[in-house]
């Protein structure tokens, strides 16, 4: 995470796309996120985790791998909305 960690602190983000499944948890980046960022910037997990089977607690939008182009944007669009 210590690239995403050097981003964070010098970019504004309208939205962040997460995959639970990384190296080190999707859950632990979305809180780190959460603590830099706040609320203003929107977060969707992109992951191959069942939605069901995933925590979804404080994440704005899933989608569900593999996805098609246009599932992608439509998820995209509404949480940006």
């Amino acid at each position: 995470m210590g690239g995403a960690r050097r981003k964070i602190d010098k970019n504004v983000f309208d939205l962040i796309l997460i995959d639970i499944l990384m190296p080190e948890s999707g859950y632990d980046l979305l809180r780190l996120l959460k603590e830099k960022l706040g609320q203003i910037t929107k977060y969707v997990y992109v992951s191959i985790i069942p939605k069901h089977d995933a925590n979804m607690k404080d994440i704005d939008g899933f989608i569900q791998k593999p996805f098609s182009n246009e599932d992608f944007i439509a998820e995209v669009e509404r949480v940006l909305g």
